[in-house]
């Protein structure tokens, strides 16, 4: 019995100082983004003032799993998608966010620009067309100054 208690305390321990240092507080130069729509949406983020035409966003991305011919390759959501009520996630680099500096180091009036484009858009028209008529649902503009006020917070609604 006194084996329980020792690894119930133990575990109790662990526990009470995980919340300790626990911290809540938002990574300072990441953005934090959110969709809080119905439906999934594509953002491209870039310093540049009307929506690039490269890189180019792609519906789906494909990844290889095996070095052989036979093995197919996998179908995957690009990392700028994002699902209806969910975060954007760079699996990539194992981060939970936009990485600001990122993308303001090659502004002059360091700012950075989302542009929305909805998932129907990117499903009916090619890369080329989205581009040549700018067909993005929203645009958002942001300093550094915007997102500490927005606590590095950004939702897309």
């Amino acid at each position: 019995m006194k084996n329980i208690e020792k690894i119930s305390a133990l575990i109790l321990v662990s526990l009470f100082s995980s919340c300790i240092f626990f911290d809540e507080t938002p990574q300072t130069g990441v953005i934090n983004l959110q969709n809080c729509t119905e439906s999934a949406v594509y953002v491209y983020v870039t310093y540049k003032d009307t929506l690039p035409n490269f890189p180019k966003l792609n519906l789906f991305d494909t990844i290889a799993l095996g070095k052989y011919e036979q093995e197919k390759d996998t179908i995957i959501s690009p990392v700028y998608r994002i699902n209806a009520h969910s975060f954007y996630v760079d699996f990539d680099k194992n981060e939970g966010g936009i990485i600001f500096n990122d993308y303001i180091s090659k502004c002059a009036d360091k700012k950075i620009r989302l542009y929305f484009i909805r998932e129907n858009i990117m499903r009916s028209k090619t890369w080329n067309e989205i581009y040549k008529g700018q067909l993005y649902e929203k645009k958002m503009i942001f300093s550094e100054d915007d997102l500490s006020k927005l606590n590095w917070e950004v939702n897309y609604e």
